[in-house]
C-alpha cells in the first residue's frame, strides 16, 4: 500500500502557494489601487505663504549648492552672520528655504548666528520632487551640510511642522547630538498622537492601504515600490498636480515610528512652540503629551497665531527669537 506521505506534501505544497498568491494579489491591489483622492487646496496655509513669497523675492539671498556624498546638489540660502553660532532651519511639508525666509531675517539681525535654510532633499530645488532614494537619506544630507559649517560654531536646529518632525527625529540620533539647541515649530509628532487633527485638518490625506501594504513589507526588509507616493496635499504645482510624497520621503521627513524615544534623548528637551488656533495640529494636546514622556518638557502657545503664522507673522517669530536670546 502507497504511503500517504507524498499526497500530504503535494496539497501542503498547493495549499502553501495557492496562500503566497492570494496574498501576493492582495498586497498588490492594495498597492496599486490603495490610493484616495487628494484634499482640496487649504487657503489658511496656501493664501498667507503665497503672499509672503511675492513680497521676499528682492530680498532672498542667493541660492546656494551643496554637494553631497551621493553628488548630488542640493540647493540652500545662507544669511551670514556669527561664526560661533549656526542655526538650520527646517522646512515644513510641500516647502522650501524660501518659506523660512522672513523667520531668517529676524533670527539673523542684529549680530545673530548665521543661518542655513535648505531645500530639503525632494523639495524645491533639491532632488526630484516628492520622493528621495531610500530612508535615511535626508539624515546624510544634513550630515554634508554640517561639514561645511565653522567647526567652532554651536549648532542649532530648528524644524517647522514636519520639518518639526525631521528635527525630532535628527534628536533622536547621534546626529542630534551635535546641536546645542532644538526647537519644533508646531511639530508633527504622530498620525495617532493626540496632537493630530483628523488629515492634518485638511492639509493631507494618505493613501492608507498602500501606505499600510508597504510598511508592512517595509518592516519585512522588502523596499519595493516606495518609489510611489502615499501622501497627497492640500496645495497643487504650476501644472496644477497635487503635491505628493512617495513612501521613502514620508518615512524619513518625519520623527521616527517611536517619537517619545526621540523627545527623551536629549539631554536639554527640545523646546515646542505651537500656535494657539493652529488648525492641522491641537495645540491643548501638547504639554499633557511631551510632559507625560519627560517631567521638563517646554511647551509655549503662542497667543492668536495659526498654523503657517508660527513661521511667518511678527508675534510668532517674536515668540522663536525670544527662546534663542542666549544663542
Amino acid at each position: 500500500m502507497p504511503s500517504p506521505a507524498p499526497n500530504l506534501f503535494k496539497r501542503a505544497a498547493l495549499a502553501a502557494l495557492l496562500l503566497f498568491l492570494a496574498i501576493s494579489a492582495l498586497f498588490a491591489g492594495l498597492i496599486g489601487l490603495g490610493t484616495s483622492a487628494p484634499p482640496p487646496p487649504l487657503a489658511s496655509i496656501l493664501e498667507p505663504a503665497i503672499a509672503q513669497a511675492r513680497a521676499q523675492q528682492a530680498a532672498l539671498p542667493p541660492l546656494l549648492h551643496l554637494t553631497t556624498r551621493d553628488g548630488s546638489k542640493l540647493a540652500y540660502r545662507r544669511y551670514a552672520g556669527r561664526d560661533d553660532a549656526a542655526l538650520i532651519l527646517i522646512h515644513g511639508s510641500t516647502g522650501s528655504a524660501e518659506g523660512m525666509h522672513a523667520m531668517a531675517q529676524v533670527l539673523n539681525a542684529g549680530g545673530g548666528p548665521t543661518i542655513y535654510a535648505l531645500d530639503m532633499r525632494g523639495h524645491g530645488q533639491s532632488g526630484r520632487l516628492g520622493d528621495i532614494d531610500f530612508i535615511g537619506q535626508m539624515e546624510q544630507d544634513l550630515a554634508d551640510l554640517l561639514q561645511i559649517l565653522p567647526p567652532q560654531a554651536k549648532l542649532g536646529l530648528i524644524g517647522f511642522s514636519a520639518g518639526g518632525g525631521f528635527a525630532l527625529r535628527v534628536a533622536g540620533t547621534d546626529l542630534g547630538q551635535r546641536f546645542e539647541r532644538i526647537l519644533l515649530l508646531a511639530p508633527m509628532l504622530h498620525p495617532q498622537s493626540p496632537t493630530y487633527r483628523q488629515n492634518g485638518g485638511g492639509w493631507a490625506t494618505a493613501h492608507l492601504p498602500r501606505l499600510i501594504a508597504l510598511a508592512v513589507l517595509d518592516n519585512a526588509g522588502l523596499r519595493f515600490f516606495q518609489h510611489l507616493p502615499v501622501l497627497a496635499f492640500a496645495r497643487q504645482d504650476s501644472a496644477g498636480r497635487p503635491y505628493t510624497y512617495s513612501f521613502r520621503l514620508w518615512a524619513n521627513f518625519k520623527a521616527h515610528e517611536d517619537y517619545a524615544a526621540d523627545y527623551r534623548r536629549q539631554a536639554r528637551a527640545p523646546i515646542v512652540l505651537i500656535g494657539e488656533n493652529d488648525e492641522l495640529f491641537n495645540a491643548a494636546a501638547y504639554e499633557p503629551e511631551l510632559k507625560a514622556i519627560r517631567p521638563d518638557a517646554q511647551v509655549r502657545i503662542v497667543p492668536g497665531v495659526n498654523h503657517i503664522g508660527l513661521s511667518l507673522s511678527p508675534a510668532g517669530i517674536t515668540a522663536i527669537q525670544a527662546e534663542l536670546r542666549d544663542f
